[in-house]
């Protein structure tokens, strides 16, 4: 015990840091958590949440949609299932994920570059806006991207099997990752090439492909199980936000709300420069998948800042890399720089957290009502807020108006109850008479269902509706 914690005080020590950094970011993170426990989630986590009790129980209760992958739904429904309350306990583990992450790459990072790399690199990935707000979400986002950097390292390492253990299981927690799995398996090619060891170029590559597929060849079994299809969440989940099509600044959308998140983000071309410059080709293995799921992203027809998570620890490797390269180039004493970048991201920080924390103690209370009234229900539940699969024990039947006519169609006669939150209705261009539709489908519920509850909010109504 007492070599444990002298091998604790030294790494401390050691790593000062990085250390009071991720303190202020665990302390932070904490006081949000804990202050918003008993607020409702977000709509994809409670989907998340949803799924892993319905897998959990017995595919009695929760929720079900085949676009999206089984990861994070395994991990919040074991959870679930040992008694974990799943309103605010998410929150908490999204936290964890992140510091663990987050401690990862700082270990990866400092024993392949200077410690000063890693730390200014997890320095810049923590204070970011966007990595900050959704590291205490329950999303996909940064776990996967956690996956693909720890996969991209093991390749620099040589680790072919590992990397491609990593690689897959960043695609089984949003599938947009696999797309660093080209770029891995390319630079592994490269870097045999450059070797001058051409047997390799094509080993090398292969193992990493054959260990990601084996990780993933039994979730494809799986969706033939369940669906017929190997492959119809994949299509199903690029189908969904490609009917949201986007088109910004042809290229540079990432960068420019990158910079909005991060604005250390402005010495990632210096830090690509010196890479490029110097030929180092330690920075291949991360240079790789950044680019190729950069480029993914930018023609991905739906674009939100949320997005960049997948490649953002990359963005901050090669902003740290510009950072040290402007440092070193004297324009002031490098101690004094040192301290001046190091107070800045505090600074970035605890803006990140004085913003998240603000946005995180507003809750509709009308909504919070209505949810709470829904644990009462049995049975099936159909409707079109999610969220209440984290406050009853009931199969829930999502209705969203691209399929609202199928879905209706299907579940009339069925369904026990009909939950809805009019403000949880939405309409695309994609969807065709949308405004007249739902106005017809409110009419159809008023006319032959009964109202078990019913509250008209500031902005927003609530209704449950009976079968009769």
């Amino acid at each position: 015990m007492r070599e444990r914690l002298a091998y604790i005080r030294e790494s401390i020590r050691n790593n000062k840091k990085f250390t009071v950094f991720l303190s202020v970011f665990v302390l932070t993170q904490l006081a949000i958590v804990l202050s918003s426990w008993k607020s409702p989630l977000i709509w994809d986590s409670s989907v998340y949440a949803g799924m892993g009790k319905r897998m959990f129980s017995g595919w009695q209760y929760g929720i079900w949609e085949s676009f999206r992958p089984l990861a994070l739904p395994v991990v919040l429904g074991t959870l679930w299932k040992a008694g974990m309350p799943m309103v605010g306990f998410p929150r908490l583990v999204g936290v964890f994920i992140s510091v663990t992450g987050v401690t990862g790459i700082y270990v990866m990072l400092k024993g392949i570059f200077q410690k000063e790399t890693a730390f200014f690199t997890t320095a810049i990935l923590m204070s970011s806006m966007i990595f900050y707000k959704y590291s205490h979400y329950a999303l996909t986002g940064v776990p996967s991207a956690i996956m693909v950097f720890t996969g991209a390292y093991l390749a620099q390492r040589d680790q072919k099997l590992f990397s491609g253990f990593f690689s897959s299981l960043g695609f089984l927690t949003r599938f947009p990752a696999a797309i660093a799995a080209p770029g891995i398996a390319a630079y592994l090619f490269l870097d045999s090439l450059r070797k001058e060891v051409s047997f390799e170029a094509f080993r090398r590559p292969l193992i990493y492909t054959v260990s990601f597929f084996a990780t993933t060849i039994p979730y494809f079994a799986y969706n033939v199980h369940l669906y017929g299809d190997a492959f119809r969440p994949l299509i199903n989940g690029a189908a969904i936000p490609a009917m949201n099509p986007d088109k910004y600044f042809y290229g540079v959308y990432y960068l420019l709300e990158a910079l909005k998140a991060q604005p250390f983000i402005l010495f990632l071309p210096l830090g690509v420069f010196v890479v490029l410059r110097n030929r180092d080709w330690d920075y291949g293995a991360f240079m790789a998948p950044m680019i190729s799921l950069y480029l993914f992203f930018t023609v991905y027809s739906h674009k939100e800042p949320r997005f960049m998570l997948l490649f953002l620890p990359f963005l901050a490797l090669f902003s740290a890399e510009g950072l040290r390269e402007f440092k070193s180039r004297g324009y002031i004493s490098q101690d004094v720089f040192v301290k001046i970048a190091s107070a800045s991201l505090m600074v970035i920080m605890l803006v990140s957290f004085s913003v998240s924390f603000g946005q995180s103690q507003w809750v509709n209370q009308d909504r919070v009502e209505f949810l709470q009234e829904t644990g009462e229900l049995e049975g099936v539940v159909a409707g079109n807020d999610p969220v209440v699969v984290l406050y009853g024990d009931f199969e829930f039947v999502p209705i969203r108006p691209e399929n609202l006519q199928e879905i209706y169609g299907n579940i009339k006669g069925e369904a026990d109850y009909y939950a809805f939150n009019s403000c949880s209705w939405y309409c695309t261009p994609a969807i065709d008479n949308c405004e007249s539709m739902l106005s017809n489908f409110s009419e159809e519920m008023s006319s032959n269902y009964s109202e078990k509850f019913s509250l008209q909010g500031g902005s927003c109504n609530y209704t449950i509706y009976e079968d009769r």
